[in-house]
């Protein structure tokens, strides 16, 4: 009886350890399942000095890095430059051509988890 015990002890903590690298492997986080992380998109145009507007955009529903990833390639995909992400106060630093409202980023947002809920200039 006792070695069924610790047969089906040890088969769940093998079980718990290959779920945890798996994740732990793909990224981690709350979105990754597993799977690799989604590569990073660049800005189409990497000169800074282009970009005469600094935005300081508050991002709800980052949770993790993935989601990090995520939004950042959705601002880079739509001709923003994203100089900064922070996970901890999920604000991240925009650069753009123009200025910018926070209805025109949400805008970028939509059907997704995500939600801009505030914008300020740098």
């Amino acid at each position: 009886m006792r070695a069924v015990l610790i047969i089906i002890l040890i088969a769940a903590i093998a079980y718990i350890v290959y779920k945890s690298r798996k994740s732990l492997s793909g990224g981690g986080g709350c979105c990754s399942n597993g799977t690799k992380p989604e590569s990073k998109v660049r800005p189409q145009d990497s000169d800074k000095a282009n970009y005469p507007y600094t935005y300081d955009v508050k991002v709800d529903g980052m949770m993790c890095t993935n989601c990090a990833r995520h939004v950042e390639n959705t601002f880079n995909s739509a001709g923003f430059y994203t100089e900064k992400v922070d996970l901890d106060t999920n604000v991240v630093r925009l650069l753009s051509k123009k200025e910018e409202t926070q209805e025109d980023l949400n805008h970028l947002f939509d059907g997704s988890s995500y939600d801009v809920t505030g914008v300020t200039q740098a």
